[in-house]
């Protein structure tokens, strides 16, 4: 079953004011594991890993021309946009990419807002 948020936010209130939690587990009918659980757990927004910056090894030219073709699909119907691995194939072709496209243009178009 799930704890409404008002409880939730009950706990954690009763708790800084220094309540136990099988009292805090009296006062709100809850059991005293539903208690520990959200008095607990840890509610600061987590800071995203590895984002410092761009490690894609698309960059450049080769960037420019894979947000143009982005852009414009943006205009196209969902079915007919570019994946990662069309995107790399037309680097490779039209650009002269030489690079694993997993490697490099996955990592390229995570770093890229895709309008779905």
């Amino acid at each position: 079953m799930t704890t409404p948020v008002r409880v939730q936010q009950s706990i954690r209130q009763l708790e800084t004011k220094g309540l136990t939690h099988a009292q805090i587990a009296r006062e709100l009918g809850v059991s005293r594991t539903t208690v520990v659980k959200y008095a607990t757990r840890d509610y600061s927004p987590v800071p995203a890993v590895g984002r410092e910056g761009s490690r894609s090894l698309v960059v450049g030219e080769y960037a420019r021309k894979a947000d143009e073709w982005l852009e414009a699909d943006r205009r196209m119907p969902r079915k007919q946009r570019h994946t990662a691995r069309r995107v790399h194939e037309r680097l490779v072709e039209e650009c002269g990419f030489a690079v694993d496209w997993q490697r490099c243009v996955g990592q390229f178009l995570r770093g890229r807002v895709l309008v779905r």
